[in-house]
């Protein structure tokens, strides 16, 4: 990019010199001492040729310009698709990361919940062993108490 600054600066410099230039011209005709209608020719000589020079450079300046802003122009648009696409790359990796985040989340929500059930699968297990079993030692204490009461003498104090 300093190419260019250098290139305009330097074209501006040459069409600013070449204006001075023909400025400095004319002023030192109208103070040289000829006739008028020398120096008037002259000086419409000299005029059609520095306009021609001016417009020449003044026309490769704006080549130079339209040049540096297609180049500008072109760079801008390749910055513009790499941005599009580092974008959609980021996109696309916070996406997979999401859906590996999500599955990992159901993974083990799942793993849970198999484990919970099995919990409680084996509680209810442990309860109705429980259950039987107390009712076997209930049971086993009716029965008990039922050969104690048979064994026992029927009134108080025989």
């Amino acid at each position: 990019m300093g190419a260019n600054n250098d290139s305009n600066s330097g074209s501006a410099f040459i069409v600013g010199a070449l204006v001075g230039g023909a400025v400095g011209a004319i002023a030192a005709l109208l103070l040289a001492p000829q006739k008028g209608e020398e120096t008037r020719a002259f000086i419409a000589e000299k005029s059609v040729d520095y306009a021609s020079v001016v417009k020449t450079k003044t026309t490769e300046v704006a080549d130079v310009v339209i040049q540096n802003a297609n180049q500008i122009g072109e760079k801008t648009l390749d910055t513009v698709d790499q941005l599009k696409n580092r974008t959609s790359d980021v996109a696309s990796t916070v996406a997979d990361r999401a859906g590996e985040a999500v599955n990992t989340v159901k993974e083990t929500a799942t793993s849970a919940l198999n484990k919970g059930k099995a919990l409680v699968e084996a509680g209810a297990a442990v309860m109705q062993e429980a259950i039987a079993d107390g009712r076997c030692a209930a049971q086993k204490t009716e029965n008990h108490l039922q050969a104690e009461i048979a064994d026992s003498p029927s009134e108080p104090g025989a």
